[in-house]
């Protein structure tokens, strides 16, 4: 250990049993060690919540934990510090055992487009002979390539920080996902960023916020992180006046003609990744945009005979009323279909207008599961029914409504949307093997 380690220790009154070694940090005490600092964090002051701290660390093997509390509750090398104090001595330590490394960083939020612009991003910095971590929704990848995963947007600031450290050697520039929760719950810690970007903004996670005003600040509060005004597409009009001088325009000229961007949010994507990298300092004139491709889950098509399948991750009344609009645009020779559902245990007051935002454009939608968790996939469903103005079927098994898509149409665009990339439906807290591509090509080869 350190003896700047133990310096920062002291001046929070962390002096008594305290190992010889310490040195990692670590949040989840199932994966702490007997050299790792464990931060925990009580949800509240309850005696149910105090009992699970004190079971969870009996079964861990931590060096020391710090956990936010105004009383010392006894447990074994323990110690209790203010939520203030406990962030600040949180922080302290990461950058002592993880020093941020002296690269461009850039963070992207927005309610729909955070993975496809960071993605975009990395290609773009492919092409000037740059490495790029990006951490999201696919995970922590390198030019394009998994190296770690989280289950989450936004994982919490300690991953995020082991993270960056761990790879420093690797990359040059850093875009990551800002979701609101991380930003709500303190997960981009002291990061400081080059430029940050704002996709869009519409009705999601009402769970979470409770209102669109708390939603939209907590997206904003991004601002807090960078000396940059937000880099907003110029046409992304709506949320540009919202923001006011807290946003800059960003016009791209002249959009490659790849279907991939024929779509107006790929667009905006586009204008927000290559916005925020002239904003850190990139020339991004001579890119060429002609080679950029959809991350997975993305607007990913699928030919089969008369009919293309699009897999896309859309899961808000927005994004699934923009993918079936520009389908229909796209395929408009084709009949369109939908099949999607809607997660359970997130906020049910968008799975009607789920159910209008896919009748506005399609002539037929498959309802169906989506990431269930703890809810009855049924009674899902039954919500998503009264915002449905097109003709359609309720398919609970999601496996089936895809072959029921695949074998009764024909000369159709059909979406898949909702889960996108996704390997899974959590049903439970079980995490059940699925997924929509290798469902569809399940199809195709039995042909």
């Amino acid at each position: 250990m350190s003896n700047k380690v133990l310096e920062i220790l002291n001046r929070f009154s962390i002096v008594e049993k305290v190992p010889t070694k310490l040195l990692g940090i670590e949040w989840k005490a199932q994966e702490a060690k007997q050299t790792d600092i464990l931060f925990y964090h009580l949800k509240d002051k309850s005696e149910s919540s105090i009992n699970l701290m004190k079971e969870r660390l009996n079964e861990s093997s931590y060096g020391i934990v710090i956990y936010n509390s105004d009383t010392d509750l006894n447990v074994p090398a323990g110690h209790n510090l203010s939520e203030a104090d406990l962030q600040k001595v949180k922080i302290e330590l990461l950058d002592e055992l993880y020093p941020l490394p002296d690269k461009k960083y850039i963070a992207i939020t927005g309610t729909n487009g955070k993975t496809t612009t960071v993605d975009i991003v990395s290609q773009l910095s492919v092409q000037m002979e740059l490495n790029c971590l990006t951490v999201g929704t696919l995970g922590a990848r390198i030019n394009g390539v998994e190296v770690a995963n989280f289950s989450l947007t936004s994982p919490d600031f300690i991953d995020l920080r082991k993270t960056i450290h761990r790879f420093k050697d690797k990359f040059d520039i850093c875009a990551l996902e800002a979701s609101s929760h991380a930003l709500g719950q303190g997960r981009l810690g002291n990061l400081r960023f080059d430029a940050v970007g704002w996709t869009s903004f519409s009705q999601d996670h009402l769970d979470y916020h409770k209102t669109m005003e708390d939603y939209f600040c907590a997206k904003k509060s991004l601002l807090n992180f960078s000396d940059s005004n937000f880099i907003v597409s110029s046409k992304s009009k709506e949320l540009k006046a919202r923001l006011g001088e807290s946003g800059t325009e960003f016009k791209l000229a002249k959009h490659p003609e790849q279907a991939f961007f024929k779509s107006e949010f790929n667009q905006i994507n586009l204008e927000v990744a290559l916005g925020c990298l002239e904003r850190s300092g990139f020339d991004t004139t001579s890119l060429n945009l002609k080679e950029l491709t959809p991350p997975p889950g993305r607007f990913n098509t699928i030919v089969d005979g008369d009919n293309v399948f699009i897999i896309d991750f859309a899961h808000t009344p927005d994004a699934l009323e923009n993918i079936c609009k520009e389908v229909k645009k796209a395929f408009s020779d084709k009949s369109i279909v939908c099949v999607f559902g809607c997660g359970g245990n997130r906020d049910s007051s968008k799975r009607p207008l789920m159910g209008k935002a896919a009748s506005s454009y399609c002539d037929y939608v498959i309802i169906t599961t989506d990431n269930p968790r703890f809810e009855n996939p049924d009674s899902i469903i039954e919500d998503i029914i009264p915002g449905v103005t097109a003709d359609y079927k309720k398919i609970t098994d999601r496996k089936e409504a895809i072959s029921y898509a695949f074998n009764n149409f024909k000369n159709s665009a059909v979406i898949l949307a909702g889960k996108g990339h996704e390997p899974y439906i959590d049903v439970k807290g079980e995490k059940k093997p699925f997924s929509d591509e290798g469902t569809l090509k399940e199809l195709i080869g039995r042909r």
